[in-house]
């Protein structure tokens, strides 16, 4: 690597941010951004912390016991690809295109007295797998940066069952927009706040699916990175801004607030 391109790597590694949607937007890391050329990016979730509140089952209302749940699992795998190029001779602006994947692997279940108030039901969370390409444009100067993420994103899997009850799950698709603030003061340090905002493009007919014709959900995502070697620690704070942020949140399985700790590492 030449003095100029380590020069931009030092400056943009205190960049980076969280691997959210979209490789992130703060998700697209401002490294991988502002260095440019193909990224890969896998990550696996360790575990998961789920808690529901309950307002209506089929067959009518929950018992009182089934209304709060909370349940620990393991999380979803993701894998995704960038391919960027510098924009200016400096390389503080860059743009380019994602692809990313990311695979149900969340393990998930809640229980539920059915109207017989004897046997209990098992609900799964939606096992939808994700793909979404994006276009991505990211820059820097000084000690802030921005990454814009905007593409499709396609939800599909399989049908489900809710005791005897077969769930018909219809393709999902979005229209997927982030646009992401970074300040990183030093290095190792960087902070950033991301809104995010979904769109729902195709009709859909399946039944228990009508509070998804039209939806539009925004949020907001709060992150600190502290880098400690080739090490580095993501604490990341989600929360749904509009409506129908609780919908898209058991859609796309991040619910409707979240907090994640996430431990990365670089590796060359």
């Amino acid at each position: 690597m030449d003095r100029a391109n380590q020069r931009r790597h030092d400056r943009c590694r205190g960049l980076s941010c969280a691997d959210h949607k979209k490789q992130g937007a703060v998700g697209v890391l401002l490294e991988r951004v502002v260095q440019s050329g193909h990224e890969r990016v896998h990550q696996v979730a360790f575990s998961n912390i789920t808690t529901i509140d309950v307002t209506q089952v089929p067959g009518g209302m929950p018992l009182d016991v089934d209304k709060h749940q909370t349940a620990t699992s393991l999380g979803d795998t993701r894998l995704g690809i960038t391919w960027t190029q510098a924009l200016d001779d400096a390389g503080q602006l860059v743009g380019g295109f994602g692809l990313r994947g990311r695979f149900p692997t969340h393990t998930v279940i809640f229980q539920f007295h059915l109207v017989d108030m004897i046997h209990i039901g098992q609900y799964v969370f939606p096992y939808y797998f994700h793909v979404e390409p994006t276009v991505i444009l990211g820059g820097w100067h000084g000690p802030f940066g921005f990454v814009v993420n905007e593409g499709v994103t396609l939800l599909t899997g399989p049908d489900g069952n809710f005791n005897d009850l077969h769930i018909i799950v219809p393709n999902l698709f979005f229209w997927s927009a982030y646009y992401a603030l970074v300040f990183a003061p030093v290095r190792a340090v960087a902070l950033a706040a991301e809104v995010g905002t979904n769109l729902q493009l195709n009709h859909v007919g399946a039944m228990y699916f009508d509070k998804v014709n039209g939806l539009f959900a925004a949020t907001l995502d709060l992150d600190l990175q502290v880098h400690f070697g080739r090490f580095r620690v993501d604490l990341v704070g989600h929360r749904g801004l509009t409506r129908n942020s609780d919908v898209f949140g058991v859609l796309e399985y991040s619910g409707t607030d979240n907090v994640t700790l996430r431990l990365g590492a670089y590796f060359n």
